[in-house]
């Protein structure tokens, strides 16, 4: 495992940096280390090249003045180093898929297409076990039996409140796995989360209220296994999100995500769930970086 001190002193640095001029020579200089090694390093710890880091940030970063504000797009492309609006446009297209002319009458920007600041909790989840796996599987129908409730912000509250419930108006859990859908407000709006959580096959608790029941479409979808902690899920997402679906060239289709448990025991719920599957458009090439120019 590399330090990421340093790297995570190169991320600063770009941060610092995102409006004025900055090269990938000058990143290194920065962290005390050759060009050759800084690239390196950086690429192992991050899974990007500092130039696509660097490049990604300035377009994410320029995105929310382009929503949020009535500045000209060409003096933001200028005010972010991009040397002409046709070079920022091209750039703009690659991170979110739209024009910045389109992102402004749209007024919202596609789920989760933009790269934020990697934190030292993202470089030290990634570098300690190197390119978390992720592929695109075809997904099947997902019925499903429980529970539908809204999270304002703290998943892993809602997951808890639901299973409560759950767990007591079904007996044992014991058929199939357990899913969580969870379907995220649209760029465009501020609504809280809806989570459903339910059961493949529920023994049902005689007595109690009927329980939901929904089905989730077959889809081509991202399947990223978890096996970790239901602290490092977010991480884990983050990276597919924002580093492997550009890589891949797939863009999520919508903003709902399918995270999945195949053990009904209460102890493993909610702390180390097996797979999460996000529905995606289409499969592409193998990458989608800036290297060899922007």
């Amino acid at each position: 495992m590399y330090h990421i001190d340093p790297i995570l002193g190169a991320v600063d640095h770009v941060e610092a940096q995102l409006n004025c001029p900055l090269g990938v020579g000058q990143m290194a200089d920065a962290v005390g280390y050759s060009l050759y090694h800084f690239s390196r390093v950086f690429n192992r710890v991050t899974h990007h090249t500092p130039y696509d880091y660097l490049m990604r940030r300035r377009v994410t970063s320029s995105a929310t003045q382009v929503i949020s504000s009535n500045c000209r797009i060409i003096d933001i492309a200028y005010d972010y180093q991009f040397a002409n609006p046709e070079i920022y446009s091209r750039a703009f297209r690659r991170v979110f898929g739209c024009t910045p002319s389109c992102a402004r009458t749209q007024g919202y920007l596609p789920f989760r297409a933009g790269l934020p600041r990697l934190t030292r909790e993202h470089l030290a989840h990634r570098a300690r076990g190197g390119a978390p796996h992720a592929e695109i599987v075809e997904a099947q129908d997902i019925h499903l039996h429980g529970l539908m409730g809204m999270a304002h912000g703290d998943l892993a509250r809602t997951f808890g409140e639901l299973w409560a419930i759950l767990g007591s108006r079904v007996g044992g859990l014991a058929k199939g796995a357990i899913a969580a859908v969870i379907q995220h407000p649209s760029p465009a709006h501020s609504h809280p989360t809806t989570v459903f959580l339910g059961c493949e096959e529920p023994c049902p608790d005689p007595g109690s209220p009927p329980l939901a029941e929904i089905t989730v479409p077959a889809s081509m979808s991202v399947h990223a296994p978890q096996g970790e902690r239901a602290a490092q899920a977010r991480l884990l997402l983050d990276y597919v999100y924002h580093t492997w679906m550009p890589k891949a060239k797939v863009r999520p289709a919508t903003t709902r995500e399918i995270i999945i448990w195949d053990t009904p025991e209460h102890s493993s719920l909610l702390q180390e769930p097996n797979a999460v599957l996000i529905p995606v458009l289409r499969p592409g090439h193998a990458r989608d970086t800036f290297d060899g120019g922007a």
